[in-house]
């Protein structure tokens, strides 16, 4: 290997451990913030029992993310190190030589392999999670059907929207090299809005059944705050996530005619007209101040920037021979890419989520106007309560990685 190869490989084994030993030591701050004394205000969400089992939860489900971020690292560094990439990659080439579309077939083979690789090294720890933690704190009700069925799905899914887009990305990258980063830029922002319009119409129905809200007064007293609103919006709908977990929520998707609002069937179970109603507001606010849209555009802007750098990124040989690869190549140039962009990555992550928690404050003062912010108080105390949900979270871990604010600040902006 190239002396600037090695360089190069040096750098990325480099982000690798230093991005897995800053999870770490995330991983152990959040640890020690679950004893930080819990605020006046939210004494009346857990009693002396239900902290212990809070914390015990947190505490299980934290220790086995180490385990799972330690297997996926030293297997990572493994493959690094004794070139695996590449050794796929001259296996591929080898192998379909002689298909008249090899040059199609190589990435498209190798991405599925990498993808199938990891989607097997991390089911076990998704199964113990579910049937072991959630099981265990009476949170799952996955039966073991249920489990392998959405699994499938989400394959199912992953390829029929995956593969299109690679095969669409490959024809542009091969035979309009020069036009790759318009081109693409066009792609991704139609699958963007695609998949925003139309993700509870084609996407939520493979693994939920929606079906409108029964409850005719909470469904006129939706219509009416709609109305006062300005919001227009056919139907409330409710989902049987039920059959998944105990745990509640709701959330809007979509803009246009394809808006809707969202509830878990386990919402009804537990809270009252005026908290739900307090819930939808929050959602309301959301589409009201534009957020989906902002959104979106920001995702744009990420978009152009990372083809941008993907295309300059890609012209050099030198990344394909770091991971093992004598030969230029799309599909090992994207896979060093991806390791060397994660420093940037995290960077943006940052501000999307700061410009997320604005977001969330933006759509709780929407409730407010509607003097319903003693009830969102009620609920967001009952989500909390009936999820498990951190109360003192590290303020470091909420700058760094929440998209929402802690409860406790929530609760002070709705006062």
């Amino acid at each position: 290997m190239p002396m600037q190869s090695e360089i190069i490989l040096i750098i990325i084994i480099s982000i690798v451990v230093i991005k897995y030993f800053v999870d770490i030591y995330l991983s152990k701050l959040e640890q020690k913030s679950l004893y930080f004394p819990i605020p006046d205000m939210l004494n009346d969400i857990y009693d002396s029992e239900t902290i212990k089992k809070q914390r015990n939860y947190k505490l299980e489900h934290i220790r086995l993310s180490n385990l799972e971020s330690f297997i996926n690292f030293i297997v990572l560094i493994f493959v690094l190190y004794f070139g695996i990439f590449g050794k796929l990659d001259a296996f591929l080439r080898n192998q379909l030589k002689h298909s008249p579309i090899s040059d199609y077939l190589v990435p498209i083979t190798y991405f599925f392999i990498i993808g199938f690789a990891y989607k097997v090294l991390n089911i076990p720890f998704h199964y113990y999670s579910i049937f072991k933690i959630e099981k265990k704190y009476g949170f799952s009700n996955y039966t073991k059907k249920l489990f392998v069925t959405d699994l499938l799905k989400q394959i199912f899914v992953s390829i029929i929207i995956g593969l299109p887009l690679l095969i669409i990305t490959l024809k542009v990258y091969f035979s309009l090299n020069q036009w790759f980063v318009p081109l693409m830029f066009l792609v991704f922002v139609f699958f963007i809005v695609f998949i925003n319009y139309f993700y509870t119409t084609l996407i939520l129905p493979l693994f939920n059944k929606l079906t409108p809200l029964p409850d005719e007064e909470l469904k006129e007293k939706i219509k009416n705050y709609c109305e006062q609103s300005k919001f227009k919006i056919k139907d409330v709908y409710i989902i049987d996530e039920s059959k998944r977990t105990t745990k509640a929520n709701a959330f809007f998707s979509g803009f246009g005619k394809k808006k809707k609002i969202v509830l878990y069937d386990t919402l009804l179970k537990d809270f009252n007209h005026n908290e739900i109603i307090a819930i939808l507001l929050h959602e309301i606010g959301h589409y009201k101040h534009k957020h989906i849209i902002k959104f979106i555009l920001l995702s744009m802007l990420q978009i152009a920037f990372v083809l941008t750098i993907l295309w300059l990124f890609l012209k050099f040989k030198i990344f394909s021979e770091a991971l093992g690869s004598p030969y230029p190549s799309f599909h090992i140039g994207i896979t060093a890419f991806g390791i060397l962009y994660s420093p940037i990555s995290f960077l943006e992550s940052l501000l999307i989520n700061q410009i997320s928690r604005k977001y969330e404050y933006q759509a709780d003062n929407f409730v407010k106007k509607f003097n319903h912010n003693q009830n969102l108080i009620s609920s967001l105390k009952k989500l909390a309560r009936k999820n498990y949900s951190h109360l003192t979270p590290h303020p470091l871990i909420v700058k760094l990685l929440y998209s929402h604010p802690p409860l406790k600040d929530r609760i002070i902006n709705l006062l």
